[in-house]
């Protein structure tokens, strides 16, 4: 990491990569968004059973799952978790995974201002 922020969608990156097919990268977003807010709640369980090593499991995914549909803010958030995960149940769990429901927060704010948009 560079230690600038992480964008919340790196539009640029996922056209790219789908040639250009804006609906394609908009629908994929979408099923990210709707996928994402289990996937968080299973990891906030994770915690609450005192499961370390789910929780990095879980944070790993979400990492990799956000990186892949262009969401870097809530990767890098997800790689924070999967981090502080590795050394145990820290008291800066509950922290960090309420900054990735934020940064999941922040990334629908952003799909729903350009809903309908060709951006």
């Amino acid at each position: 990491m560079d230690g600038k922020p992480a964008p919340v969608y790196d539009q640029e990156g996922v056209l790219a990569r789908l040639d250009g097919d804006a609906a394609l990268g908009r629908e994929i977003l979408a099923v990210f968004l709707q996928d994402t807010p289990g996937r968080l709640a299973a990891l906030e369980e994770a915690v609450g059973r005192g499961r370390p090593d789910d929780v990095r499991i879980l944070a790993h995914a979400l990492k990799g799952a956000a990186a892949n549909v262009g969401a870097l803010a809530f990767s890098r958030a997800a790689q924070a978790v999967e981090k502080a995960a590795r050394a145990g149940l820290t008291p800066d769990l509950p922290g960090l995974i309420a900054r990735l429901a934020g940064e999941l927060a922040r990334l629908a704010q952003w799909a729903g201002d350009r809903a309908g948009s060709d951006e």
